[in-house]
């Protein structure tokens, strides 16, 4: 699950809430979440 997260991230495309400062914690917490 970490690696599809990561992976959907690091593509070079456009995605939702890429400009947001807060989108790195977001995801950081999610991944946290799902291997906790």
């Amino acid at each position: 699950m970490m690696t599809m997260i990561t992976g959907l991230y690091g593509m070079n495309v456009q995605l939702p809430g890429q400009n947001v400062t807060s989108t790195f914690f977001i995801i950081l917490g999610t991944m946290l979440i799902v291997s906790g």
